[in-house]
C-alpha cells in the first residue's frame, strides 16, 4: 500500500472513531488483496492504479444493507463504493457522453453523483467530481492520494464536524481555503 494513502487513511479512520461515527466503522468492509484487486479491474478493462489498489486494499467499501446513507459517509455527502460497485457504475459510464470509458468512482452520494478516478490517456490518475445534472465533470486533485490528504487535514484541522443533531458537516469556505493551499496546482481550487 501506498504509503502516504495508507497514514491519510489511517488518519481519516482514527478521526471518525474520535467523532464516535461508529455506524460506519462498523460498516467499513475488509480489504481486498491485490491478486483479487488486479483481476477485478483486468477483467473489467481498466489499468491498474497502485492508489486504487491502496485504497480498495484499505478497506472494500462500506456494507449499506439497512444503513441511513449519511451515517456511512467517509467525508461529507461521500460514502466509499466497494470494487463490485464501482465497476458496476464503470461499466454503465463507458455508454454515457459525459462520462469517460475509463473513470472508476469510488466515493458516491447516494443520488448520482461520485468522485472518479480517471484512468484513461493524459490524466491517469486525476481525481473528478461528477455531478449528476452537469456537463462539466472538472478535476479536483491531480491523484487519489492528494485527495485523501485532504480529507484527512480537513477532520485534523475541524473543517469536517459532527453536528448537534450528528450528522457529518463541513465548513465550506474553510475547505476550499484548505483544499487551495494543499493542492496548489489545480484549477479547480484556485480563488475565483
Amino acid at each position: 500500500m501506498d504509503p502516504t494513502m495508507a497514514q491519510a487513511l489511517g488518519r481519516i479512520e482514527a478521526a471518525h472513531a474520535r467523532l464516535r461515527r461508529d455506524t460506519l466503522l462498523r460498516a467499513l468492509r475488509p480489504g481486498l488483496g491485490a491478486l483479487e484487486l488486479d483481476r477485478s479491474l483486468r477483467d473489467a478493462g481498466l489499468p491498474d492504479d497502485a492508489l486504487v489498489r491502496s485504497l480498495f486494499g484499505w478497506h472494500d467499501g462500506v456494507d449499506t444493507d439497512g444503513a441511513v446513507l449519511g451515517d456511512l459517509w467517509l467525508f461529507p455527502g461521500f460514502y466509499p463504493l466497494s470494487l463490485q460497485d464501482a465497476l458496476l457504475h464503470a461499466a454503465a459510464f463507458r455508454s454515457h457522453p459525459r462520462r469517460g470509458a475509463d473513470w472508476l468512482p469510488v466515493f458516491a452520494d447516494g443520488g448520482g453523483d461520485f468522485y472518479v478516478v480517471d484512468l484513461g490517456d493524459g490524466r491517469e490518475g486525476a481525481v473528478r467530481r461528477l455531478r449528476n445534472d452537469e456537463w462539466d465533470q472538472p478535476v479536483e486533485f491531480a491523484d487519489l492520494a492528494d485527495m485523501v490528504r485532504t480529507v484527512a487535514t480537513a477532520f485534523d484541522d475541524g473543517v469536517y464536524h459532527v453536528d448537534d443533531e450528528g450528522w457529518l458537516e463541513m465548513d465550506d469556505a474553510a475547505f476550499a481555503r484548505l483544499a487551495r493551499q494543499l493542492n496548489p496546482g489545480m484549477r479547480h481550487w484556485a480563488e475565483p
